[in-house]
């Protein structure tokens, strides 16, 4: 598969997270989130924001990088 393939599939992945994690918290009415349809939408968009950086942190290789160099980078013994 190619880096830009790998891409476009991370970035879709993301934009499908971010909005299934919107449309989430504004569809579900627990007790703990705000009532009111202003703080409702800020809450749905930090938590989309937050769970769709998580998946492009986690795609991207995390701290270390998903570069060839780091892969290449021989193991201490």
């Amino acid at each position: 598969m190619t880096r830009t393939v790998r891409w476009l599939v991370t970035v879709v992945a993301a934009a499908a997270t971010f909005g299934v994690g919107v449309w989430v918290v504004r569809a579900v009415s627990w007790g703990w989130l705000p009532q009111g349809e202003g703080p409702r939408l800020d809450t749905a968009l930090a938590f989309g924001t937050v769970t769709a950086g998580a998946v492009l942190a986690v795609a991207s290789g995390g701290p270390r990088g998903n570069s060839r160099r780091a892969r290449r980078r021989p193991s201490v013994r």
